[in-house]
């Protein structure tokens, strides 16, 4: 029974014993050729306001919240609405000369509410892979553990956009993303199953993200009096 134990135990740590911190998992967009837009907007950085469990963040090679700040970044290029985009003591995304944030028509503000992951039947994986190994000599452990399940990432973001010229809220939304990443059941608990639901969540929040943009400031959907518009 003690070597069968000893087993499970491998089967259930095989793809975390060898494992170290593992880069955030996103699909970055191209964005060299998206600078066609006629806006400026100066985006703070991402501003970490989680207030529940943040152990996910030992996962990672870097600190998640950074690695998402440079997404947005590259995100709200890839839309092709902005000619720049300005961050806090930093160079125009693209540029040569520093451009001020009070030069710029929008202003962006973000913030982190939760970065999470969950597999809802990890108790019962590990459960019956302990019955199932101890019945078959691990034969059976291990065959469970090929089977497929999946775990969720979620990520919840709040946005805040302004007109800088004016000084009015333009838009103000809370998003919520979640994301169903499949994985073996051997794999569950492995940090880049892990990463890779938790980069699928923000891929999802990031594709909302972008609609709204568009929907807001493309062509005639965008009125502001403070900003100029052609809209063709």
């Amino acid at each position: 029974m003690a070597k069968n134990l000893l087993f499970v135990v491998a089967i259930l740590s095989l793809c975390n014993a060898c494992a170290t911190k593992t880069p955030f998992v996103y699909n970055t967009p191209d964005i060299r050729a998206n600078r066609s837009g006629n806006l400026s907007i100066s985006l703070d950085r991402l501003d970490d306001r989680r207030q529940g469990d943040t152990d996910i963040d030992a996962i990672f090679e870097q600190r998640p919240v950074e690695e998402i700040d440079r997404i947005i970044e590259r995100e709200m290029i890839s839309t092709g609405l902005f000619r720049n985009v300005v961050r806090p003591d930093s160079k125009a995304e693209g540029e040569t000369a520093f451009v001020e944030s009070n030069d710029t028509d929008l202003h962006a503000d973000l913030d982190l509410l939760m970065l999470q992951w969950e597999c809802p039947d990890g108790d019962e994986i590990v459960a019956a892979t302990v019955v199932l190994s101890a019945l078959t000599g691990g034969v059976g452990g291990l065959i469970y553990g090929c089977t497929e399940t999946y775990v969720i990432g979620t990520v919840h973001m709040d946005l805040k956009l302004t007109d800088v010229k004016t000084g009015d809220l333009l838009f103000e939304k809370t998003y919520i993303a979640d994301y169903n990443h499949p994985c073996s059941k051997m794999e569950f608990d492995h940090p880049t199953t892990k990463a890779e639901a938790i980069g699928g969540s923000v891929q999802v929040l990031m594709q909302e993200f972008k609609a709204d943009l568009n929907s807001l400031l493309g062509g005639k959907a965008f009125q502001s009096v403070g900003i100029p518009r052609n809209c063709e």
